[in-house]
């Protein structure tokens, strides 16, 4: 009864790897574009990129921010910031695990900017 467990546990092992290997590639998506809104207290930012689609994001206490602004409150007035969002899905909404501050690009490369 003792070997039934075991390959019982093997197997379940072996399931949580390739659950955890989805979970990881649906976390690895990206969205780049400028923000155009922080709204604290819904922990929601909102994105538009160069084509105008807008997608909002929620963040918790886990959301990684890298960039000169390290905490997402200090993101509320820099509206027009370009911005890498990694997220991934939890139901219909999608959930930032990372927010990147870019440095500036040249003028030209066609995102909008806040007038």
């Amino acid at each position: 009864m003792a070997l039934l467990l075991s390959a019982g546990a093997i197997r379940s092992a072996g399931q949580d790897a390739i659950q955890d290997s989805i979970e990881e590639s649906v976390a690895a998506l990206q969205f780049e574009g400028r923000l155009t809104q922080v709204l604290v207290a819904e922990e929601m930012i909102v994105v538009q990129d160069i084509a105008g689609v807008e997608i909002r994001f929620n963040y918790d206490t886990d959301t990684e921010i890298r960039g000169p602004e390290i905490e997402i409150e200090a993101l509320a007035g820099h509206s027009g910031a370009r911005v890498r969002v990694t997220y991934g899905t939890h139901g219909d909404a999608y959930v930032a695990t990372g927010i990147e501050i870019l440095a500036e690009r040249l003028p030209g490369d066609g995102l909008p900017r806040e007038p």
